[in-house]
């Protein structure tokens, strides 16, 4: 398994660092440290940095990155890292990767949950979630780790989700965890009952042995949705998935 963990070195990055350095001693994953880094231009567009000291300056908070990784966990000799430096958006930058290279993103947000409609569709994450075809991990800021036994899926009744994202969410969670499969309609009319049975079904074969719960609500807006069923069940991870991202 390979993971990108995309940093700005802040606060909310590093936790997510340190979550995705875990997941990975846990399960013989390599890891891409990814910087990405704007050229900076006065109003008139003329440079006031050139590429090599943006370069220079982005490689050296990578090497100090590594450093405080080495420092925190004490087991690390056989965990494969590599560095990684990118010019532009960063959603961009990830969107050069692809499905084959690169299993899962892991990157932190400044947003809580309170902020979920922010994290979904204004915010530089959720850039990356709508532009990258990769599962990406969005770790709220001062999240509170714990081992994951409540998760949420916010879904399509027609949701295709690989094998690779099961084994994902699967090495997430604990072996005794609830998933609760929600679908937000646009009125009654819409209601498909063999549809909703046939998610649930599919899902007993993802995860056997979990507690399946179907959850529904009408809303058409489907982030206001999102808000209140995360409300009323108070997930550990939140997976939700359109025709053009996936995000976790």
């Amino acid at each position: 398994m390979k993971i990108l963990i995309p940093t700005d070195f802040s606060i909310c990055a590093k936790e997510a660092t340190d979550f995705a350095v875990e997941y990975a001693l846990k399960n013989n994953a390599e890891i891409i440290l990814l910087n990405v880094y704007e050229l900076k231009y006065s109003e008139s567009g003329v440079f006031l940095d050139f590429e090599d000291s943006m370069k220079s300056i982005s490689l050296t908070n990578l090497e100090e990155e590594l450093l405080r990784i080495e420092g925190k966990f004490k087991t690390l000799e056989n965990l494969r890292i590599k560095k990684d430096q990118g010019i532009g958006s960063l959603a961009e930058v990830i969107n050069e990767y692809s499905p084959e290279d690169i299993d899962i993103v892991i990157m932190g947000t400044k947003k809580g949950l309170n902020g979920l409609d922010e994290i979904l569709l204004g915010s530089e994450t959720a850039r990356v979630i709508g532009e990258t075809n990769i599962p990406v991990f969005v770790i709220p800021v001062n999240t509170d780790f714990k081992e994951v036994s409540n998760v949420l899926f916010a879904l399509d009744l027609e949701e295709k989700i690989s094998r690779t994202e099961v084994n994902i969410v699967d090495g997430f969670c604990a072996d005794d965890k609830r998933i609760h499969l929600f679908h937000s309609y646009d009125d009654a009319f819409g209601i498909d009952v063999e549809k909703e049975h046939q998610l649930k079904n599919k899902f007993m074969n993802y995860f056997p042995g979990s507690i399946i719960y179907l959850d529904l609500k009408f809303n058409k807006n489907k982030v206001n949705a999102i808000e209140e069923i995360v409300k009323d069940v108070n997930p550990c991870l939140l997976y939700t998935s359109d025709a053009a991202d996936d995000s976790l």
